[in-house]
């Protein structure tokens, strides 16, 4: 059975679930097995889009590239320590692409998408680059957890 995200694939395979959940039956183990692996792939898509993203951001806040400020204001102390913050989840991000543990993942994740959800709110605008940017890294990473979800129940247990 392939997998797609779909509409039809969730009401699908809620019926197929209801209809026979038998864990030896072979169409179910294939059924979990593919599952699995979707999971793990748009987790490490997650983990990776982090990495594509931070680097060059890290590397424009440390450096003071040109247009940081536009984005991110002025060289201050939150500024920095909002780098130290970035920093700390690239090095996550890179150390569970190596490592690759779900639960540690989805916690990662969860709290990404809390913070990058309320950016727009603290900032006081939806019109910052970095609000903007955060709501589509936010909306992928919601998809990855759902998938998560899906395949193994609740990550963080």
């Amino acid at each position: 059975m392939t997998l797609a995200i779909s509409k039809g694939y969730i009401v699908t395979v809620n019926i197929v679930l209801c209809l026979d959940p038998n864990p030896e039956h072979l169409w179910w183990k294939n059924l979990m097995i593919e599952s699995k692996k979707f999971m793990k792939t748009m987790l490490a898509i997650s983990l990776l889009l982090n990495i594509i993203v931070l680097i060059p951001v890290c590397v424009g806040l440390a450096t003071h590239a040109d247009g940081i400020q536009v984005s991110f204001g002025e060289a201050t102390p939150a500024r920095g320590i909002l780098l130290s913050v970035y920093l700390s989840i690239l090095a996550a991000s890179a150390s569970l692409l190596v490592f690759r543990d779900p639960k540690l993942t989805a916690a990662l994740l969860l709290m990404q998408i809390i913070y990058k959800l309320t950016t727009p709110i603290t900032v006081g605008t939806f019109q910052n680059p970095v609000a903007i940017s955060n709501l589509g890294i936010a909306a992928f990473h919601s998809v990855t957890l759902f998938i998560t979800w899906r395949s193994v129940g609740n990550p963080l247990k």
